[in-house]
């Protein structure tokens, strides 16, 4: 009867053992589990503070045009007759560059 005890005994350690290296493995993996989550949170929280400067920037932009496309609707017509000649400039100059390299692909 006592080895029969002894017997349930050690097998009962044993048992304990291995729950005790299997909770100690799923501990392990919850704490690399968060040390990921924290990371991909830190580089989310970065890629945000980017993302607003750029609304910024671009807000600042836009309130530069509509104040820019204001004042051309006010009637400066000289100016605006600059923006088309210089609109033009730049598309003969596209179309040197488009012709030029469709020659070079060919």
């Amino acid at each position: 009867m006592v080895r029969t005890l002894e017997r349930k005994l050690e097998a009962k350690m044993i048992k304990e053992e291995r729950d005790y290296h299997d909770l100690e493995s799923v501990v392990q993996q919850v704490e690399q589990n968060l040390e990921l989550m924290t990371k991909r949170a830190v580089k989310a929280e970065n890629h945000v503070v980017k993302l607003k400067q750029e609304i910024s920037l671009l807000q600042a932009q836009v309130s530069n045009f509509q104040r820019e496309n204001e004042a051309l609707r006010c009637g400066q017509g000289a100016s605006l007759t600059v923006v088309k000649q210089n609109a033009d400039v730049a598309l003969q100059n596209l179309r040197v560059v488009m012709n030029s390299s469709q020659a070079s692909i060919k």
